[in-house]
């Protein structure tokens, strides 16, 4: 490998970004003024006035809809990583992962949907 093909790889050009950005932040750490914290210094702006934190009670529905997007999400990256397998025929595959990730939808919403009706949200 010579020097050009070197600068030119993406690993050459993420590092020197890297470098960039690690670079600029300590620059701007040097020249700003140091920071002392205080009360009213890290309080919420709310017009002058102070309001108590109230404390919000979250719901579980959310959670479970936010475990589903996880699952799915790491579904999608598992499908798309895998997708370069050499020993694997690649027309085969994708037509499995496609299709059991379609079965997979299908079976999240029919359990999401019968949930929702078993508890009057619809």
């Amino acid at each position: 490998m010579d020097l050009l093909e070197l600068i030119a790889s993406p690993a050459f050009a993420f590092l020197i970004s890297i470098l960039t950005a690690l670079s600029i932040y300590l620059f701007g750490k040097m020249i700003a003024p140091p920071f002392k914290p205080n009360k009213d210094k890290v309080a919420p702006y709310a017009c002058g006035e102070y309001f108590p934190p109230r404390i919000i009670p979250m719901r579980i529905l959310f959670f479970q809809y936010a475990v589903l997007f996880l699952i799915f999400d790491i579904t999608s990256i598992i499908v798309i990583f895998s997708m370069g397998v050499p020993f694997l025929d690649p027309l085969r595959l994708n037509i499995i992962y496609l299709v059991s990730l379609y079965i997979l939808i299908a079976l999240l919403a029919l359990y999401v949907s019968i949930r929702r009706l078993k508890h009057g949200v619809y």
